[in-house]
């Protein structure tokens, strides 16, 4: 959650600010998710979708460390990056938003075939 309020000053959200829409905690999530994947070396978007925001990763630096040092066969087929991702946005989202409950569903994993690793997020408004 330390990282979560790094990143909450750099992009300049005061503590105070009350997240009502969708499209607010998706204008801000936007930013976050542009500067922590240039810091951890993910490449990916966010869209809004359906009343959800869809993250989409199509660079995985940390499933590419996985493979290069050889344990990408003992990941599962990609169980051990989703428990990360998950709880990567778990704390993250929590850290920057913390008066709003999110669901969080990983649903598409590069480990498992994918173009990327897909995750939904909703918050509970």
């Amino acid at each position: 959650m330390r990282v979560a309020w790094q990143i909450k000053k750099l992009v300049d959200i005061p503590r105070e600010k009350q997240f009502s829409s969708l499209k607010s905690i998706f204008e801000v999530l936007d930013k976050v998710s542009t500067i922590s994947g240039d810091l951890m070396g993910f490449h990916g978007n966010l869209t809004l979708e359906d009343n959800r925001i869809i993250s989409r990763i199509s660079n995985c630096q940390y499933w590419e460390s996985i493979k290069k040092a050889g344990f990408d066969q003992f990941a599962e087929a990609g169980l051990l990056c989703s428990k990360v991702l998950t709880a990567g946005y778990e704390g993250l989202l929590e850290g920057i938003f913390p008066n709003v409950d999110f669901n969080i569903t990983h649903t598409e994993s590069i480990p498992k075939g994918n173009s990327c690793c897909e995750v939904i997020i909703e918050p509970q408004l």
